[in-house]
C-alpha cells in the first residue's frame, strides 16, 4: 500500500485548529508556509506511521511561546507559568501535540490502516531530516503567540 497523498497546507490548518480548541484558543489568525526549519526552537515530535508511510509531526517554538501553550492547556497565571518546571512545559507541549497527532490519525485513518501513534519527544534546537525526508514548515499564530509546525515525511 502506498502512503496517502496528503495536502501539507490542509493539514497544518487541521492542526491549528486543534491546537486552539484544545487549548481554548481561537483559530489562529495566520497559518503560512515558511521556508525551513528554524533551527533555535524547541517543541515537541510525535511519529505517526503505518504501511509505507511515515511522518513526524512537530509542533515548535520559543521557549516563551512553548511557556504560553502549557499555561493555556494547564490554564495557569502568567506568574505561575514562568515558575513551571521545564519538564512540566515540556510534557504540557507533548500533550498538545499528542492530540494534533490523534487528529491527524483520525483524518487518515478512512485511506491508510494500521496508522500507530508513537511516543512525544520534546527536543531543544535544531532539527536535520534525513535524505529520505520531504519538509513542509507553516508559521502558526495565535494572537500574540508564534509557533511553528514542523511536518517531517517520507519522500516519495
Amino acid at each position: 500500500m502506498t502512503a496517502p497523498a496528503l495536502d501539507w497546507a490542509e493539514v497544518a490548518q487541521a492542526v491549528s485548529e486543534v491546537v486552539g480548541s484544545s487549548v481554548g484558543w481561537e483559530t489562529p489568525a495566520s497559518v503560512a508556509r515558511r521556508a525551513g526549519i528554524p533551527s533555535d526552537l524547541s517543541g515537541a515530535f510525535i511519529p505517526l506511521a503505518g504501511e509505507g508511510m511515515a511522518i513526524q509531526l512537530g509542533l515548535t517554538g520559543t521557549d516563551a511561546s512553548c511557556r504560553m501553550l502549557a499555561a493555556a492547556l494547564l490554564q495557569c497565571s502568567a506568574d505561575e507559568v514562568a515558575a513551571l518546571p521545564l519538564a512540566e512545559v515540556a510534557d504540557a507541549v507533548c500533550e498538545v501535540v499528542n492530540i494534533a497527532a490523534g487528529h491527524v490519525k483520525a483524518r487518515l485513518v478512512e485511506s491508510q490502516q494500521g496508522i500507530a501513534l508513537g511516543l512525544p519527544l520534546f527536543i531543544h534546537g535544531a532539527v536535520q531530516p534525513g535524505d529520505r525526508m520531504d519538509v513542509d514548515v507553516f508559521d502558526l499564530r495565535f494572537g500574540e503567540v508564534p509557533l511553528v509546525l514542523v511536518l517531517l515525511h517520507r519522500r516519495g
